[in-house]
């Protein structure tokens, strides 16, 4: 199930030709359907990926059905007005780095779309975000209906678990970046001169705290929910 295509992840730093860390994530990356092989854990299992997948379905899942999704979105990427005055990336995960939020790329075409609705001050509900995305979209229509008629123990009453289930999807989101951070720094290690290592280690730590500041104020705001 795993893809072949590299992604850069959400709070990995990528870098340039000379191999220097940039700290800047590449979003025009095109989404691959399967997850980027580069970015799992080596102690991650397949059993692992697939459980991963549906805790970001069944976050989806309850986003959708929850009476107040509009303040969940803006405790993990901020609201439309802080977005539009560029003030939200510093404790938000910004926009562009949400197509490797997910594991699986429907679902960050799902949750891309609930934003767009909050943005406009429409309802979200399962017809309206069906509506929107189409059900003709073959790779799209079984989350889709996944959502709109949940199996299992399905979404608590009010959204209760969305804050739990959003840090979830927050934190192996995190894990996934260290492990993109160490690449870089083994890559690193076998290509650089040993006099530009400690530039390089300094420019990881720096996107790496910057990431950590990040994710203890969305665990914030997620808390606050």
């Amino acid at each position: 199930m795993f893809g072949t295509e590299q992604t850069p992840m959400v709070e990995s730093a990528s870098t340039t030709g000379d191999d220097t860390p940039t700290g800047i994530d590449d979003a025009s990356v095109d989404l691959p359907d399967t997850v980027p092989a580069d970015t799992i854990d080596d102690h991650d299992t397949t059993d692992d990926i697939d459980a991963q997948i549906r805790g970001e379905l069944e976050f989806l899942t309850s986003l959708v059905w929850a009476p107040d999704t509009a303040a969940a979105i803006a405790a993990l990427v901020g609201d439309h007005q802080h977005r539009a005055a560029g003030t939200a990336a510093e404790s938000r995960i910004p926009l562009a780095h949400l197509h490797s939020f997910f594991l699986y790329a429907p679902h960050t075409t799902v949750f891309t779309t609930v934003i767009e609705l909050v943005d406009e001050g429409s309802p979200v509900t399962p017809a309206i975000l069906a509506a929107r995305i189409g059900m003709t979209d073959r790779r799209l229509r079984p989350t889709l209906l996944a959502i709109a008629a949940p199996t299992g123990h399905g979404p608590l009453p009010g959204g209760a678990d969305v804050p739990y289930l959003a840090r979830a999807i927050v934190d192996a989101y995190y894990r996934r970046g260290y492990t993109a951070l160490l690449s870089t720094m083994q890559h690193a290690l076998a290509e650089a001169d040993t006099d530009d290592l400690a530039g390089h280690w300094r420019t990881l730590t720096n996107h790496q705290q910057d990431a950590e500041r990040r994710r203890l104020a969305i665990a914030d705001a997620l808390a606050r929910l």
